[in-house]
């Protein structure tokens, strides 16, 4: 009995398919991490505060596409960069400490996203660089979610949620923002709540 390479492969789909998804995944993040194999150091300015980032455990990312705001993405900051709170609601220019509505990648595939509202604490490299927001209460499922190594800082309420609702900001996961990207300034958290989530990121990422 004859078999065609056509029925072959169908054949040996289940095997290959997952196979060969996993492989685009790893490579898409591989590429998506080039820019970050040394360490390096940038100095930028965010609105009209000063923001400096000399963290050894990431290096600036190549700067954004102005003509391609979806478009590759160099993947998430790690380590610390220097904090600063500087929000100046009265400008166009995302500051530090204001809270805007962006297109945020996706943490288990870059090449997908959502707009969500993001708490804006530095830049890098043209990049800006946030926290993502949840109106989820993460209490419940506390222990679950530093299993997954997600953590939240609750951030209280504000104006960058029509239905006012209690927000949490994830401080484990500090991702890049392109300026083509942001829809809006939606508000700015309080120095005090600043002082919070700053102490929830430096706890998160010098241990």
């Amino acid at each position: 009995m004859s078999v065609s390479i056509g029925q072959i492969f169908r054949a040996l789909r289940p095997v290959w398919g997952p196979l060969l998804g996993g492989m685009g995944v790893v490579l898409r993040r591989q590429l998506g991490m080039r820019a970050s194999t040394a360490a390096m150091r940038h100095i930028g300015t965010l609105g009209s505060g000063s923001i400096v980032s000399t963290t050894p455990a990431s290096a600036s990312a190549s700067a954004p596409d102005p003509q391609d705001p979806r478009g590759f993405y160099p993947g998430d900051y790690r380590g610390l960069p220097t904090l600063n709170y500087s929000p100046h609601l009265n400008n166009s220019v995302p500051d530090s400490g204001e809270v805007v509505w962006a297109w945020v990648p996706y943490e288990e595939d870059w090449t997908q996203g959502k707009d969500r509202p993001v708490l804006v604490i530095g830049v890098d490299n043209g990049w800006y660089l946030g926290l993502p927001l949840s109106s989820v209460d993460h209490d419940l499922d506390e222990r679950q979610e530093e299993h997954e190594g997600r953590y939240w800082v609750e951030l209280g309420y504000g104006t960058w949620d029509s239905e006012n609702r209690e927000s949490f900001v994830r401080v484990d996961r500090i991702v890049r923002l392109h300026p083509g990207t942001i829809r809006r300034i939606g508000g700015q958290v309080t120095p005090e709540v600043w002082q919070k989530v700053t102490a929830g990121l430096r706890r998160h990422w010098n241990d």
